[in-house]
């Protein structure tokens, strides 16, 4: 996990993942927000968002990023 955010409204956690650690990424993100945490998922992402700039917001804006490596991270 690594840091960031400034910790005024920030998400608490990004979650990071490739396709074939998405089932992984979303177990992660559904455990830690019924543990009360506020987390960012970027299948999450809302419709018609433009994808790169949302990924920069949340990585900048969340106090951690949580990266879930898989064969298809380490090749991305």
């Amino acid at each position: 996990m690594t840091g960031g955010g400034d910790g005024h409204g920030a998400p608490d956690c990004f979650v990071s993942y490739a396709d074939d650690g998405r089932a992984w990424a979303e177990w992660i993100a559904g455990t830690l927000e019924d543990a009360g945490y506020q987390v960012l998922l970027e299948s999450w992402a809302p419709a018609g968002t433009h994808r790169v700039g949302w990924l920069d917001r949340a990585v900048s804006q969340a106090r951690h990023t949580i990266a879930v490596v898989s064969d298809g991270y380490l090749r991305s």
